[in-house]
């Protein structure tokens, strides 16, 4: 058991780190690959890309997922690191702007296309092989959601690390290439390690080939909506409130950036601890009630905190980032668990998988390219409140109806009534 969540858990430190050494140092890649005489506009284009990243998610879902549900659960996981290294070398290697012109920026978008579309399956799929073959285990299922998905923040932790280290002044102009290719080779040793491991992955089941219509039958899309909730929740307040305000407040505060990247690495750090407290929290109080007491908070903390981000001080903003930690780990340790058991078995990787990125990608991973636009043109942030609070009430209402259901004062189903055939795994 060990062994396999140690495995998970690698995988997820890569997806994240990728993700967060774009992120984080979005501000020194925009100015080599869109160069603009305002570095706002540099900026709004380098989240652009990144956004365009979140929307390949989704479809890699789709892929990987039906490759977990038909195939292997593993093989699916193994694939994705695979995809992802040879795209985050590359982006490394990538020419600039003032090298190959125009063609910089489109391969930069290409490739984090193909990295978005690698890591779609890579934490949803990890906590349903974790869900399915907890039951020989001695901890709670939340707690072990919580500790997978501390290790996918320990990845952001290391991207902020490295952000640090290769974005200062006295480094030369190639410093920003050092972590991408760093995280390419140790993707490589990962995809090495889990392509070796002999051990078990729970049975899966063949159904039809037309599964994914399955997701879209009446009884099902409630249940899509569900799980996308939790994903607009955790892209929202984890891209809005820890990554966004590092590389906008650089340009628009006082603050220094160097402070900021050591204030945002500390949220993050706190954030990484708090998700197995809240994991063991939830397998104590109830999972779904958890969810609802984070949701039901949030509803007025965020968008308060959105105001203060217009007079921010150092002080201010790690006290607002510690609370945002503490309120997302006590909604995501919880929900990482409660969403690999909203889909019947024979469609579970699919259906959580795509479900999720629907949420954290398509809407989570637009939101710092909204909060800059918005703020440029207008610098009271009446939309990125009113979206904030709407994304809230999203996860609130999730939370409710997961409650509802998991004590049956629901009459709607906890799970899509589809009959599974259990075969043997492939892999095996």
């Amino acid at each position: 058991m060990y062994k396999k969540v140690g495995l998970l858990s690698l995988g997820n430190v890569l997806e994240f780190y990728d993700f967060a050494i774009y992120s984080l140092m979005v501000g020194h890649i925009s100015s080599h690959f869109f160069p603009s005489h305002d570095p706002r506009i540099s900026l709004i284009s380098g989240f652009g890309v990144f956004a365009l990243g979140f929307i390949a998610r989704p479809v890699g879902a789709l892929y990987f997922g039906h490759i977990g549900d038909h195939k292997s659960r593993m093989k699916a996981l193994t694939r994705t690191l695979l995809v992802s290294a040879a795209a985050t070398v590359a982006i490394g290697l990538l020419p600039t702007y003032a090298t190959i012109g125009v063609y910089a920026p489109l391969l930069l978008t290409l490739l984090r296309l193909i990295q978005g579309f690698s890591l779609g399956a890579e934490f949803s799929g990890s906590l349903v092989i974790l869900a399915e073959t907890n039951a020989q285990s001695r901890f709670g299922p939340c707690f072990l959601s919580g500790i997978v998905s501390a290790a996918g923040v320990g990845g952001w932790v290391l991207g902020s690390l490295m952000s640090l280290l290769f974005t200062g002044p006295e480094m030369p102009a190639w410093g920003w290439r050092v972590p991408f290719l760093l995280g390419g080779c140790t993707a490589w040793i990962a995809y090495s390690l889990r392509a070796n491991y002999q051990g078990y992955t729970p049975p899966i089941t063949h159904g039809d080939k037309l599964r994914l219509r399955s997701l879209f039958q009446p009884n099902i899309r409630p249940l899509v909506f569900q799980v996308a909730g939790v994903g607009v929740v955790v892209g929202v307040v984890f891209y809005g409130f820890f990554i966004f305000p590092n590389s906008f407040l650089a340009h628009n505060s006082r603050i220094i950036p160097a402070t900021l990247k050591q204030i945002t690495t500390g949220g993050i750090v706190s954030y990484m601890f708090f998700l197995p407290l809240m994991g063991w929290l939830g397998d104590r109080i109830g999972a779904a009630r958890l969810m609802a007491f984070s949701t039901g908070i949030s509803l007025l903390y965020f968008p308060m905190a959105l105001f203060q981000m217009q007079e921010i001080t150092p002080l201010l903003l790690g006290v607002l980032m510690g609370g945002s930690a503490l309120l997302l780990a006590a909604f995501i340790a919880p929900a990482g668990y409660i969403m690999t058991q909203v889909f019947a078995k024979s469609m579970r990787f699919t259906g959580t998988s795509l479900s999720y990125n629907l949420g954290a990608c398509c809407i989570g991973g637009l939101t710092p390219i909204l909060f800059a636009t918005s703020l440029k043109m207008d610098s009271t942030p009446w939309v990125p409140l009113a979206f904030t609070f709407l994304t809230c009430l999203w996860g609130f209402n999730t939370s409710l109806t997961l409650f509802r259901q998991r004590t049956g004062r629901s009459t709607a189903p906890a799970y899509a009534p589809v009959p599974d055939k259990p075969v043997e795994d492939p892999a095996k």
